[in-house]
């Protein structure tokens, strides 16, 4: 007869669910939403939930439960330990857990890419982080862009922004980024330097 290690299965069983709540590098959908929509199951109940979470959520305390099934029979004086501080080990594990481990594929994936390049190459702009605002009673704009350093090194760079249909006259604008950096540049604007306004002008990164 096989004796079932509650442990071993409940971390399966844990994992199993937490990868329903994981996105691989450079994709906007989980693995969970995606396999979801491969079989046709909804992915969103009409009070807005995701199906997918509820899933999750479901399979990873079915995991927690068989684990903490095996410290009840193998180790009841820990298992006591752990009742004193379980709303931050939920916490901790059902909702921080994802998130920290999707921030570290991405940047992972993304310091791979950028592994093998250096100067303004090694520079990402997180364009969807970006926002201008009107300020002045629109005298004056302000841009608020976002930019992360994949260098190993400090460096500078120059962001030049040429004539175009958004901007009447050429700018430039210097920054410095420490190692690995992301950092938010301003850049203002005044009404007779930006033709429309209609988001963050374009530009190149030079180093």
């Amino acid at each position: 007869m096989i004796k079932t290690s509650y442990h071993t299965l409940g971390a399966v069983i844990f994992i199993w669910g937490l990868v329903l709540q994981l996105k691989w590098p450079g994709q906007d959908e989980t693995i969970g939403h995606q396999l979801f929509q491969a079989y046709s199951i909804p992915v969103t109940a009409e009070i807005g939930v995701s199906y997918v979470w509820i899933v999750s959520i479901i399979i990873q305390v079915s995991g927690i439960l068989l684990f903490l099934k095996w410290l009840f029979m193998e180790h009841p004086q820990i298992l006591k330990k752990y009742m004193k501080f379980e709303p931050v080990f939920l916490v901790v594990l059902l909702f921080a857990i994802p998130f920290v481990i999707n921030s570290l594929l991405s940047t992972s994936a993304k310091t791979y890419i950028y592994a093998a390049e250096n100067g303004a190459n090694a520079i990402e702009y997180l364009e969807s982080e970006c926002t201008i605002e009107e300020q002045d009673e629109g005298n004056l704009y302000e841009c608020k862009i976002i930019l992360q350093n994949y260098e190993h090194q400090s460096q500078q760079v120059t962001l030049h922004f040429p004539v175009s249909d958004s901007v009447k006259k050429e700018k430039q604008v210097t920054a410095y980024l420490q190692v690995h950096e992301k950092k938010e540049i301003r850049v203002q604007f005044t009404a007779d330097e930006l033709a429309a306004f209609e988001g963050v002008p374009e530009f190149t990164i030079q180093s």
